[in-house]
């Protein structure tokens, strides 16, 4: 006899449409699908005590090999702890196959242990869901469950990328009998799914338009890399037509031609530095000025331009127009001339002096602050990395620093910016660190260090337990709290906002990195020391970076 049919069969099919690495969580009734696919042989598996920790890594796995990434739990509460990660990846756009084991039907509701209402769990963040009928016995329902595996593994990735759940009712036995077998159908019919490209029949109107404004700026918001694109957008920097400015996650940073436009648009000047057209690409931005400027000044013009059926965005309140385009073509079917284009010149030229001013600033900073520690850790990074960078104060740093300070490096970059949260940084620089060849970094607060602490407390981190050479560093900004609340006008001049929003936490980060190899620093001295050796050790190595949280942090 063949052991639960429909779920070999869910394994041949993932395997056959390209997924290999799965995040898998213990539990008995997730049994049947985590032996299906312990028994095929053929995929990497990290197992993750924490579901919600496991999503995440599961996150970073997705990201770095840019593939589907399969996460399997049990039922009940470890189906909830995955909707964190989940609803990231919905507005991030990384492809994630959501696998839950549930009960039967009728023990919904029926005070039955781990068993909550799984249907539609992720409503508002998932590109799709469906239920696997329950032990499917005819070829009819086997049929069913196979298309619902297939459709789901196409909804993934088009027409736009992103997590899909299969909630999988399982009646026991959930462990195979002794006359049971794991026999995988080879013949599997498999669904293939081919992506269209979205083509503009009426490029005339937008040539016209375009030569219509001097006044031009592309936006580059937060994306993934794409080769294509940025040839593409390489020649359109050459014309000297535009203004290119880009997001510290917008992988675009050798096709700017303007870098420091969150300090610019920072400044009280800015109505001669406004578009007339203003095009966007990607998603989100880091950056709350030019957000902000863009929304108060408003271009005559917004064009957004996306490859995929992704969200309706109006981010700046301008949108004219939506452009459903493979985004390099709609930008080489323009056709776009050499110019001696004044607005440019003019961003340039601001971008030149903010850039001197900037530089001019750390050349004389004496206090140890963040900001400072920042720049000097950026002066340290080795070449050739993937630097992931924690929410909150951290990633404004790197906002307001820009990516010029990072162009000679051949640095990946990444963030969680879908939903911006503070609570899977670390966990999702693991995933990347658990696929990737190269060096992972990752530089968050003592907040976000401790509340995904999890995310290190597996047995493929720690160097002791895997036994491996370690691609991931770990730098901790220390104030002792969410010393963002103090550049927040509301909670600043609160009474209590130590105690109800900066929330200092005194358990010693040294004790939670008990088994790594540790050090702090609290000074610039102590950090130049350090640091050399904190990147050249074959470890999992936690710098700790002490500063003061009553201390005005400076930043220019």
């Amino acid at each position: 006899m063949i052991f639960k049919k429909h779920i070999l069969d869910l394994v041949e099919i993932c395997y056959r449409k390209g997924i290999r690495y799965l995040v898998i969580s213990p539990g008995s009734r997730s049994a049947p699908i985590t032996l299906a696919f312990a028994k095929y042989h053929k995929f990497k598996d990290f197992i993750i005590l924490d579901e919600r920790s496991a999503a995440y890594i599961a996150l970073g796995i997705a990201e770095e090999t840019n593939s589907i990434v399969a996460l399997i739990c049990t039922s009940g509460t470890a189906v909830l702890n995955y909707a964190p990660a989940i609803s990231e990846a919905y507005y991030k756009r990384i492809p994630l196959l959501i696998l839950t084991a549930d009960r039967p039907i009728e023990n919904i509701d029926q005070y039955d242990n781990q068993t909550i209402r799984q249907n539609n769990i992720y409503n508002n963040y998932i590109l799709a869901s469906y239920n696997l009928p329950i032990e499917p016995k005819e070829e009819d329902n086997l049929n069913y469950s196979n298309r619902i595996v297939n459709e789901a593994l196409n909804k993934c990735l088009f027409p736009v990328k992103g997590p899909v759940h299969i909630n999988i009712p399982l009646r026991e036995p959930l462990y195979p009998k002794d006359n049971e077998e794991f026999i995988y159908d080879k013949k599997i019919k498999i669904i293939n799914q081919e992506k269209c490209k979205y083509k503009i029949d009426n490029i005339k109107y937008f040539k016209e338009k375009w030569n219509k404004y001097k006044k031009r700026m592309i936006l580059c918001g937060m994306d993934n890399f794409n080769l294509k694109l940025e040839n593409t957008l390489k020649k359109l920097k050459e014309t000297n037509s535009c203004v290119i400015i880009g997001d510290i996650l917008s992988s675009k940073e050798k096709c700017l031609n303007v870098y420091n436009h969150d300090f610019i648009f920072n400044s009280k000047k800015v109505e001669n530095l406004i578009p007339e057209l203003l095009i966007t690409i990607g998603t989100s931005i880091v950056s709350k000025s030019t957000k902000n400027i863009l929304k108060k000044f408003k271009p005559k013009e917004h064009w957004h331009i996306r490859s995929d059926l992704s969200i309706y965005g109006d981010l700046y309140n301008s949108l004219t127009e939506i452009v459903n385009s493979d985004i390099a073509d709609f930008f080489n079917s323009l056709k776009i001339s050499k110019e001696d284009n004044q607005f440019v010149r003019y961003w340039k030229s601001v971008d030149e002096s903010v850039f001197f001013k900037i530089n001019n600033f750390f050349d004389n900073e004496k206090d140890f602050n963040e900001f400072l520690v920042i720049k000097k850790i950026i002066d340290y990074l080795p070449n050739k990395i993937n630097l992931h960078i924690g929410n909150s104060m951290v990633i404004r740093y790197f906002s307001l620093l820009s990516i010029r300070f990072l162009l000679s490096k051949n640095i990946k970059i990444f963030s969680n910016r879908g939903t911006s949260g503070i609570d899977g940084v670390l966990s999702t620089a693991v995933g990347h660190s658990l696929v990737s060849d190269r060096l992972n970094i990752v530089i968050l607060g003592d907040l976000s260090f401790i509340y995904d602490y999890n995310g290190i407390i597996n047995n493929y981190v720690n160097n002791k337990l895997s036994k491996k050479i370690s691609n991931l560093k770990i730098i901790i900004l220390n104030n002792n709290g969410g010393g963002i609340f103090d550049m927040i006008e509301g909670p600043s001049k609160f009474e209590n906002k130590i105690k109800y929003f900066n929330t200092p936490q005194n358990y010693p980060i040294e004790f939670l990195a008990f088994g790594f190899e540790y050090f702090s620093v609290s000074s610039m001295l102590e950090l130049e020391k350090s640091i050399e050796y904190f990147f050249k050790s074959k470890n999992t190595t936690i710098l700790e970076i002490k500063t003061d949280m009553k201390k005005k942090q400076r930043v220019f």
